[in-house]
């Protein structure tokens, strides 16, 4: 698929990762550049008319300096969603566990923000914010 970004290069789409809602999607492409879309603004995808003008395009950076191989979005599980999880994990009883002294239990404390992990045909990977694509590491 042929990625219009606008600098005359014939650049092509490497790769897209979703938010687990949805509302945000990341697509990299074959000069090393990440390109986020907020689609926060669209409430339903079949009925909303003009859907162009209610996607946002935050930021459009250069990450790497080769075609970049893989994509992911990190981001926190929920409260609820790891409770699941263990009970799944557990079983569905409460009474037999044990609190454990060495691995004392956690209270949740949420995420500042989700990150994007991206490998590169450059031999790097990198760690960005999703919220504004400042690279960590």
């Amino acid at each position: 698929m042929r990625a219009d970004h606008g600098n005359g290069l014939d650049d092509q789409l490497t790769g897209i990762a979703f938010t687990k809602d949805n509302t945000v999607f990341c697509t990299t492409d074959t000069s090393g550049r990440i390109k986020k879309f907020d689609c926060t603004r669209i409430t339903d995808w079949r009925t909303d008319q003009d859907i162009e003008s209610k996607i946002k395009i935050p930021y459009f950076i250069n990450a790497h300096r080769s075609l970049i191989t893989s994509i992911e979005i990190i981001q926190k599980r929920t409260e609820e969603e790891i409770l699941v999880d263990e009970k799944a994990d557990n079983g569905s009883d409460d009474e037999d566990e044990e609190e454990n002294e060495e691995f004392p239990i956690e209270a949740y404390v949420p995420w500042p923000d989700k990150f994007l992990l991206t490998a590169s045909q450059d031999k790097n990977i990198f760690l960005h914010r999703l919220s504004n694509g400042v690279r960590i590491c």
